[in-house]
């Protein structure tokens, strides 16, 4: 048995120890290691996402000029775009009567995707880091 403890009521405590904040903050840090990386690889993925919708759209867009058909609007990228979702067809040629057409996805994935493409010179161009969004396109 102890000696140093005295008989009698027991001592009240007031507040928490040292030892049970330090649980409480490692419960947290644990907390938000797990939680943070999941937010950073859902931008991330968005970012990945609109990119891969920009590299298939100008992909799209050079094979159809390669068979034949007009997707691209000059100096339009809306409307590019617009016609690439609607399909183009060539005329004449080993491809004619095919249809050239982008599936896409959501509205708000393909405007996203829509700043890593530019139009110059009748070709849908694809770029790897973002431009920024203006009021005339």
């Amino acid at each position: 048995m102890s000696g140093n403890r005295k008989s009698g009521s027991p001592k009240q405590r007031s507040g928490f120890s040292l030892f049970e904040l330090l649980v409480v903050i490692a419960v947290l840090g644990v907390a938000a290691g797990l939680v943070l990386p999941s937010i950073r690889m859902t931008e991330e993925g968005r970012i990945v996402a609109a990119q891969r919708m920009a590299q298939e759209m100008a992909s799209l867009a050079m094979a159809a000029s390669a068979a034949g058909a007009e997707p691209v609007i000059e100096g339009d990228l809306n409307a590019t775009v617009q016609r690439l979702q609607s399909g183009v067809t060539p005329t004449d040629g080993p491809f004619a009567g095919r249809v050239f057409k982008y599936g896409g996805g959501p509205a708000d994935a393909v405007e996203a995707a829509k700043r890593y493409l530019r139009v110059e010179n009748s070709i849908l161009i694809f770029e790897r880091s973002p431009r920024r969004p203006s009021v005339v396109d």
